[in-house]
């Protein structure tokens, strides 16, 4: 899996990770629409079943299920959240 992210993104998602105490940022499915799925990304732990990859020295993990909807995901950060951005649908 590719994972894109700004070096901003990325330093911000080791500080929180470390300041978390967690050991990966999960990516979570938000919402499933039209468009497709959109995730959030979480501080989190491995869990079972999990597909996981390493990017930039962060430890990346979603559910198995999931994996198919994240083709190129590019993480962002709105607000307080991390998120991936939106493609753009329809057109």
């Amino acid at each position: 899996m590719d994972i894109v992210m700004s070096h901003q993104v990325r330093d911000e998602i080791k500080e929180t990770l470390l300041k978390s105490g967690k050991t990966a940022a999960r990516f979570v499915l938000k919402e499933y629409g039209y468009c497709g799925a959109l995730f959030n990304v979480e501080m989190s732990d491995p869990r079972e079943g999990d597909f996981i990859t390493e990017v930039n020295d962060i430890t990346f993990v979603v559910d198995s299920k999931f994996v198919f909807a994240l083709k190129y995901p590019e993480i962002e950060k709105v607000g307080d959240q991390f998120c991936v951005k939106r493609t753009v649908c329809g057109g």
